[in-house]
């Protein structure tokens, strides 16, 4: 290879690596449990069942999830702002 050439994908992966697929769970109400006390420190909260019910009903990923938690400091914030986004994804998406 000459310096400065600009080399495709189609040299850097093997064949095989091109067509994988990751399939990625949704998230549940344990792993929100998970995430609440990792990112915001918080086991317990008067928020955390209707969080829980609203998991159930629509389908999102871990990591929208923590980007929610993690947009605020305060864990009521971070957790209305979290509900707000469920009430986004269940009627809009």
């Amino acid at each position: 290879m000459v310096y400065g050439q600009v080399v495709g994908t189609k040299e850097l992966l093997p064949w095989s690596y091109m067509d994988a697929h990751i399939n990625m769970s949704y998230c549940t109400p344990c792993g929100f449990r998970f995430l609440a006390s990792n990112y915001r420190g918080v086991t317990q909260h008067n928020q955390f069942e209707q969080t829980e019910d609203l998991i159930g009903k629509v389908e999102i990923t871990p990591a929208e999830v923590a980007e929610q938690l993690l947009k605020d400091s305060d864990p009521n914030n971070a957790l209305g702002g979290l509900i707000e986004g469920f009430f986004f994804f269940f009627f809009y998406m």
